[in-house]
């Protein structure tokens, strides 16, 4: 009777997690050399309206999605204008795989990182 119990919550927490997974895409800023780096951007789904956001890398931010189908678009940039060092990664992710990541060096409007996906 344990194991039957300890089976079942086990069963039912991973369907939870799987039916939270399919309602959010993932996006991760970093700086693969662990520097800090500052940014600014923004992002949306066709379910939400665009959200911006400024801060310092490394930084994780969930974007509510229509698992039927829905589309996601990021954009961010460096936001200190002197750093031309330190690079910017932008990372989406859909149900824990990765569909798009650009990097770049260049500060500014120049420099920014715009990456989107196709929610089946």
């Amino acid at each position: 009777m344990k194991k039957i119990l300890i089976l079942t919550f086990t069963v039912f927490g991973l369907l939870t997690l799987a039916c939270e997974n399919a309602n959010y895409a993932k996006v991760k800023l970093s700086n693969p050399d662990g520097n800090p780096v500052a940014f600014g951007g923004s992002f949306l789904s066709d379910m939400v309206d665009s959200t911006v956001v400024s801060g310092t890398t490394p930084a994780t931010y969930e974007i509510e999605v229509n698992p039927n189908g829905d589309h996601v678009w990021v954009s961010f940039l460096k936001s200190a204008y002197s750093d031309t060092e330190n690079e910017l990664k932008v990372e989406l992710y859909y149900m824990g795989d990765l569909k798009e990541a650009q990097t770049t060096k260049i500060p500014l409007l120049l420099g920014a990182v715009v990456v989107e996906c196709a929610i089946p």
